[in-house]
């Protein structure tokens, strides 16, 4: 069992859900791939052609392990962001059990997801990539305008063929976008 804050367990689901696959012939794309991690609950959506990422802290864990493959659900938030939600696996089940007492069960998809700590491009940057604009504006209309002109979101370059990963510096949040890029 692990237990999370539920503010930023919804935040983060719904900051990856765009990535989620919609194609039915790759099951396993269309869930998302909850992973502890030391102490963070690392949150995961990946289409084939993009992916994002979320860490949310783990305030508490009974096991070492945790890993889920599972659809999209609703978490019960709260607007002073102080409720918090225990996540378990039972029987083949992701058991969340909120703060008010109500237990909401979804069924987990057995399956291999793909290992995206090795998908994450290394190494100094470069800047000759081509893109999709499409997949590109999606992303970046996850980024809000800071009007204070600072840098708000950083672009790493990996190579002609290689990822661009994108994450931004605001409220120090721990989450990125990888877009792949298209091969000319």
């Amino acid at each position: 069992m692990i237990k999370v804050n539920a503010n930023k367990l919804q935040e983060a689901i719904d900051y990856v859900k765009d990535c989620l696959s919609e194609d039915d012939n790759r099951p396993v794309l269309k869930c998302l791939h909850l992973m502890l991690k030391e102490d963070s609950l690392i949150v995961e959506a990946v289409d084939g052609y993009k992916m994002a990422r979320a860490v949310v802290k783990v305030i508490a864990k009974s096991e070492e392990s945790f890993e889920a493959l599972v659809k999209p659900f609703p978490v019960s938030v709260d607007k002073l962001g102080i409720f918090n939600v225990c996540l378990e696996i039972v029987n083949g089940y992701l058991e969340v059990l909120e703060q008010n007492g109500e237990r909401h069960s979804h069924i987990t998809l057995a399956g291999e997801y793909l290992r995206t700590d090795s998908i994450l491009a290394v190494g100094e940057p470069s800047f000759v990539i081509h893109f999709n604009p499409r997949y590109l504006m999606n992303v970046m209309k996850k980024y809000k305008v800071n009007r204070t002109n600072k840098p708000e979101v950083v672009m790493e370059f990996h190579g002609e063929f290689g990822a661009c990963i994108i994450h931004s510096l605001q409220d120090g949040k721990d989450k990125q976008h990888l877009i792949l890029p298209l091969r000319k």
